[in-house]
């Protein structure tokens, strides 16, 4: 009944929750004791209150404890219901269903009335759809090889301070990845960023025991946040993810992965590009590629793969002003923004 008044996400980003009914006063945990917490709590629960001080920990388990299933289904379905023709759950529109209905009856026609010809129609469409893309893909080479390709980052750098640089939040979904936990814990303590400005989120399945107990037995610092990812269909990296955003406590976040290696000034090269570039710029994508490149035949057609696309392909759609796609890492953006 306390919990009512306000949603889950201010509890956390207020570091406050009202905990119970004390001698007539409401009693309020409270993770930082500020002027601006103080009037919020007045604001919202009276003047009739009393604080407790406890940890942010605390006031996020909390919230998990209580408003599990609501953030649960929130991180699957906010945008469906907020603006369903942004969503991918209804896959087909009404129209597009009709269409390919259509196209379905005109083949299954063409295949019973005309055989040959429909054959024949069929593999000289497809020749001509994989010529247009080939033309279309050495353009995006041709154009994005000539694009500038390195910015002089020295000097960007050297203009950071470390006491005004933003939190950044670090969302690190994983899924019965034990193996790869040290690593990345080295990872993200190789990183030069201040780990008072880090707020790191191991995003796990709570039924995931394993990895959850190997999280716990490395005993992570106090920038690491443990989210518990409550049981739920489907079972996707972006839910996860969503699940954990509620929890952020950044001005800017990315995701990694738990193989990453990421280079070591990559926040810093981020928040310096951000501050260098048109406020409308809300996302960075950084280069990615394979750090076993030379380990057999595979391994590096993997790598020469990813270095065309990231050195290459991707400088060519962005020139000739086509939609960028992402990959699942490595992407900073503005938290704000995002939400």
């Amino acid at each position: 009944e306390l919990l009512k008044p306000v949603g889950a996400a201010e509890y956390v980003k207020r570091g406050a929750i009202p905990w119970k009914m004390q001698q007539g006063e409401l009693l309020i945990a409270l993770a930082e004791v500020t002027e601006a917490n103080v009037l919020w709590c007045k604001k919202h629960f009276g003047d009739k209150i009393r604080f407790a001080c406890t940890s942010p920990f605390d006031i996020r388990r909390a919230v998990e404890n209580h408003f599990a299933k609501e953030l649960e289904m929130r991180s699957r379905l906010s945008l469906w219901r907020r603006a369903p023709e942004a969503s991918a759950r209804d896959t087909f529109m009404p129209s597009q269903k009709m269409t390919l209905q259509y196209l379905c009856l005109l083949c299954l026609l063409g295949i019973v009335a005309f055989p040959i010809q429909t054959a024949l129609a069929f593999v000289a469409l497809c020749h001509i759809a994989y010529g247009l893309t080939m033309i279309f893909k050495a353009s995006l080479f041709a154009s994005g090889a000539t694009c500038p390709t390195q910015w002089e980052w020295k000097e960007k750098l050297q203009s950071l301070n470390d006491q005004t640089l933003p939190i950044y939040t670090i969302l690190i979904p994983m899924y019965r990845e034990t193996e790869s936990m040290s690593g990345m814990f080295k990872a993200i303590a190789a990183l030069d960023y201040p780990a008072s400005r880090l707020d790191v989120k191991l995003v796990l399945e709570s039924d995931d025991l394993e990895t959850l107990q190997a999280a716990y037995a490395l005993k992570p610092f106090y920038h690491f946040d443990i989210i518990r990812v409550p049981a739920g269909t489907p079972r996707t990296k972006p839910r996860a993810c969503n699940y954990a955003l509620q929890f952020a406590r950044g001005e800017l976040v990315t995701v990694y992965d738990a193989d990453d290696r990421p280079d070591k000034l990559q926040l810093k090269k981020a928040v310096a590009a951000f501050r260098a570039l048109p406020p409308d710029v809300v996302c960075l994508q950084a280069r990615l590629n394979y750090y076993n490149a030379n380990d057999n035949l595979l391994t590096r057609f993997f790598s020469l793969e990813y270095s065309i696309l990231f050195h290459f392909m991707l400088y060519g759609l962005e020139r000739l002003g086509i939609p960028i796609p992402l990959g699942g890492t490595s992407n900073h953006i503005s938290l704000t923004n995002l939400r």
